[in-house]
């Protein structure tokens, strides 16, 4: 009913128009079955009219058929593509923290293997739905001939699908669970591929991953799956023989309690023969249904609501305010961590301020909360408590998306894509070749069209690359979640003494989570964390070094922010 109930949400019209060609498939099939029978008992002189009837019918049969089935097919299809565009749609205008609690594992599970169990379901949908008004089809002449022929049959047929749908009900326990695993499985695929520099530098390491992580959660994805189609296949079989045993009632057994000639004795078994077919290919499906219907309900466990409308955000340009002046503001700042996680950390009340002009580094120890302050300042976690102005105006839920658009940002798990998407097009090659001289890669890529010719880099030379993205954005702020740990010193002085200070030069706003001491004079602020609170301030012109190049922490001074 879910899936029937997304069809009928995704295209109205359609679907009446399906249903009604459907119905007159089923009526014209009825009537092809009618024909014979009337054939069959007039064997000796069958009339010209019946013959016609039988040809006309074929083609209406036919021609209602094919309609149905396609538009259905249209319409399943569309269901599919909105299914896909919907998903993708909501997982980009989800809270990146609930991504975050979700993992990448299940997304990506979701986004493959359930988008392919519910494409399948919805398309046995229009197989479905012409063989339902087939079977109908035949019941209604079958109440034509014989009301309480009719009254027998559907009772047995009630009673095999209800002996049909309890081990059903068994399977589909059995896959909800193998899909379960499926997340595991999807877990493991990720440490398979991302790990398997550490698996194959350590076989005892490798033999633990894939005897005791991967095959115990391959084989119990397998044995579920294994019972749950025997159910189903064991279940299909009782349903095929079902049929037989209908014939073998009316045959041998209502002769005895109802008036039956051969006439109607013949009738009733071309009818049930006919009807065999259909709801053979009925019940072949319902195991497709079964997993689409699992596949919908583990979508919507997600927490990402399908049925809520599409964030239109995403279908309008970005605008970047290039002005300067701007000011970042965070009054009584908090934000915590779920409690089901491992360990509850809050960070703040924070407050603190950011101008354009200024280059402000952000020190401290790990799980401190750096990167959680960067990216509550970048807008991409909202606060628990407390504000984050924007020029004096709060930042909420309505202007968020907008106050983004004023960061450029490269963090500690950045991800590169292949081409320089969303850049204006006029002039981008020759704006990129610039800085990817500035950053010494001309020598290892090239950039044309806008795209990358290649991506097979050392992490320090990706990070370039990303660096160079930031670059083009050109945005008010800049963040930079350690982005000189991947770099050698040569280059690593380079950020800290060119490119840090050619984007304060150009009047940008630049936040800067280190932990290079040796560069630490070279800010304009100073800002140290730990667990979760601001322990000081500084300015960086109180910051001393010795002979050695070591900070003397002692004769720094406190500021305010």
């Amino acid at each position: 009913m879910n899936l029937l109930k997304f069809l009928w949400n995704n295209s109205r019209k359609l679907v009446v128009v399906a249903i009604v060609t459907s119905i007159v498939c089923g009526l014209a099939t009825a009537g092809l079955v009618a024909c014979i029978h009337a054939a069959l008992s007039n064997a000796a002189s069958v009339p010209g009219r019946i013959a016609w009837g039988f040809t006309g019918l074929c083609a209406l049969s036919l021609l209602s058929g094919i309609v149905a089935q396609v538009i259905l097919v249209h319409i399943s299809q569309g269901a599919i593509y909105d299914l896909r565009m919907r998903l993708s749609r909501q997982i980009l205008s989800t809270r990146l923290r609930d991504l975050e609690r979700i993992g990448p594992h299940k997304l990506l599970s979701s986004l493959t293997d359930d988008i392919m169990a519910l494409s399948y379901g919805l398309l046995a949908v229009p197989i479905i739905s012409v063989q339902v008004m087939i079977a109908v089809g035949c019941l209604v002449y079958l109440g034509y001939i014989s009301l309480p022929l009719l009254g027998v049959i559907v009772g047995f047929l009630a009673a095999a699908m209800v002996s049909y749908w309890i081990p059903s009900s068994v399977a589909i326990k059995r896959l909800e669970k193998a899909r379960e695993q499926q997340d595991f499985m999807f877990k493991h695929f990720r440490a398979l591929t991302e790990g398997a520099k550490e698996l194959k530098i350590n076989s005892g390491r490798r033999h633990a991953f894939f005897h005791d992580v991967f095959h115990p959660t391959a084989e119990t994805y397998r044995r579920q799956n294994v019972i749950g189609f025997s159910i189903y296949a064991a279940a299909a079989n009782w349903g095929y023989l079902s049929f037989f045993l209908m014939i073998g009632v009316v045959i041998f057994v209502l002769p005895a309690f109802l008036k039956m000639d051969a006439d109607l004795l013949t009738g009733a078994t071309l009818i049930l023969l006919y009807l065999r077919s259909p709801l053979e290919l009925i019940f072949s499906m319902v195991p497709e249904l079964a997993r689409s219907q699992i596949a919908l309900k583990k979508v919507e466990k997600l927490g990402i609501d399908l049925s809520a409308p599409d964030d239109r955000t995403l279908d309008k340009a970005a605008h970047t305010d290039t002005e300067s002046g701007h000011r970042l503001e965070l009054r009584g700042v908090s934000y915590s961590f779920d409690h089901e996680e491992s360990h509850h950390f809050q960070l703040g009340p924070l407050n603190a301020s950011f101008r354009q002009g200024e280059t402000v580094m952000i020190i401290g120890g790990n799980g401190s909360g750096k990167s959680t302050l960067v990216k509550l300042l970048a807008g991409l976690y909202a606060p628990d408590g407390g504000e984050v102005l924007w020029d004096g105006c709060a930042v909420n839920d309505a202007n968020r998306d907008d106050f983004r658009q004023n960061f450029a940002a490269v963090f500690s798990d950045f991800f590169l894509f292949e081409t320089l998407l969303g850049m204006p097009v006029e002039g981008l090659d020759a704006r990129a070749k610039e800085h990817l001289r500035r950053l010494q890669l001309e020598h290892k890529v090239r950039i044309e069209g806008g795209r990358f010719s290649t991506l097979n880099l050392s992490q320090g030379q990706r990070k370039r690359l990303a660096l160079l993205t930031a670059f083009l954005e050109d945005r008010p702020f800049y963040v930079f979640d350690e982005w000189a740990a991947d770099q050698d010193p040569y280059f690593k002085g380079i950020f800290y003494t060119q490119i840090l200070p050619a984007l304060k030069e150009k009047g940008k706003g630049v936040i800067c989570i280190t932990h290079d001491e040796k560069y630490f004079h070279l800010s304009d602020r100073l800002i140290k964390l730990d667990c979760g609170k601001i322990e000081d301030v500084r300015e960086a012109v109180d910051i001393r070094f010795n002979d050695e190049g070591v900070m003397i922490h002692d004769t720094r001074k406190s500021v305010s922010s």
